[in-house]
């Protein structure tokens, strides 16, 4: 949006009445203070819930909970509620809408920045994938079991339920799926590595540091990095090293499943890019290289 347009807007109530997009950006249409105003924007996203305008521009049509077509149109997204309705169950509904956000907002960053416009494209593939093998999944046992079943079912399930959550690794696996702490991506064609932790979140663990003892995400969610445990890792000015090799080996091994010499590239959002046991120089070194224009 040009800065003439944008400052035109603050503190005003503005209603969007349509759009249209060519190559080079999007102009929207807007009622602002009762005048029709226009502005140009390089990207739009829709986030106007269930009756989405910008997905019925789009005529994407409303065919049921999810929409099987999902989520981009050459410069106009869709998010939230505009492209996946969930069960109410478990906040997934809203928790995977924030994951839309947090999925696009960093590759637009990224892209703005000079990143090739190819890793838009992933917006869709991740979270189409995200939506409809996990949360759709998860939010269709909720709902027949807690809505739509008759009373004894659902006393029945809630009995079961209660006795299941008693139990810790139950617990742990039910409470990771609710919150999607156990989101996994598809692993880019593009990015290669240990299949056990690609495209997944990275645990936020204790950390040993020079300062002191922190969190790994404490101070670098939002940008992306390289984590590093007993190896030496190629200075590039592209990503922050994190280094924890003071970190005790039996502690780390516990947070990530794996055995040291470990390496991992974490993108901007905190899911593991790319990651190997016992990396030489070189992978780590062609692993920064692969990822470098996709992060950014």
């Amino acid at each position: 949006m040009s800065d003439d347009a944008s400052q035109s807007f603050v503190n005003d109530r503005v209603t969007v009445s349509g759009f249209s997009q060519d190559t080079r950006g999007v102009t929207v249409e807007a009622i602002s203070g009762g005048s029709a105003r226009r502005f140009r924007c390089q990207y739009l996203i829709g986030c106007d819930g269930a009756h989405s305008l910008v997905r019925t521009t789009l005529d994407l049509p409303l065919v049921g909970k999810t929409y099987q077509t999902r989520l981009r149109v050459q410069r106009v997204f869709l998010a939230g509620d505009a492209t996946h309705l969930s069960s109410p169950a478990g906040g997934m509904g809203m928790n995977s809408g924030i994951e839309d956000a947090y999925n696009l907002g960093w590759k637009l960053a990224a892209v703005l920045r000079g990143a090739s416009e190819s890793l838009l494209d992933s917006y869709e593939t991740e979270r189409l994938h995200a939506v409809v093998h996990s949360v759709e999944r998860t939010s269709e046992i909720a709902s027949n079991t807690l809505y739509f079943a008759p009373y004894a079912v659902r006393l029945l399930f809630m009995g079961l339920f209660d006795l299941a959550m008693k139990i810790q690794s139950i617990r742990r696996k039910i409470l990771r799926t609710m919150s999607m702490l156990d989101t996994h991506y598809p692993v880019p064609e593009f990015i290669h590595g240990d299949p056990a932790w690609v495209g997944r979140i990275a645990p936020d663990h204790e950390i040993q540091t020079k300062t002191g003892p922190s969190r790994l995400f404490q101070g670098h969610r939002g940008k992306p990095f390289v984590l590093c445990h007993d190896v030496t890792v190629p200075i590039d000015r592209r990503f922050e090293i994190v280094d924890i090799s003071n970190e005790d080996h039996e502690s780390f091994q516990q947070a990530w499943k794996v055995t040291v010499p470990f390496c991992a590239i974490i993108r901007p959002d905190g899911f593991v890019a790319w990651a190997k046991k016992h990396p030489s120089t070189g992978d780590i070194d062609a692993a920064i290289g692969r990822s470098a224009d996709w992060l950014g």
